[in-house]
């Protein structure tokens, strides 16, 4: 196990991430864009980036990459995006 799976794999036990915090990364990840994804979920742009700025400061792995058309998983998004969808649809 690499040291990104480890973190993601202990995200759920080690930090006291909100739900609505996941909620805006899966939100995202589905998206690929904040834009999108803070209309999608009823909330500003700017609370949507600093859910995630604040996401990636707890856990201390990048989980996106800006594109020319918006924003990519990182190999560790990618790792925590399916458990954060399964746990943020509940």
């Amino acid at each position: 196990m690499t040291n990104s799976q480890h973190i993601i794999s202990e995200i759920n036990v080690a930090l006291p991430v909100d739900l609505r915090t996941l909620r805006a990364f899966v939100a995202v990840a589905r998206e690929g864009n904040v834009t999108r994804a803070s209309e999608r979920l009823h909330l500003t742009q700017p609370a949507i980036s600093l859910q995630l700025k604040r996401l990636v400061q707890e856990i201390g792995v990048s989980l996106f990459h800006r594109t020319a058309t918006g924003l990519e998983l990182t190999r560790d998004g990618a790792l925590l995006a399916p458990k954060q969808s399964r746990c943020s649809l509940r």
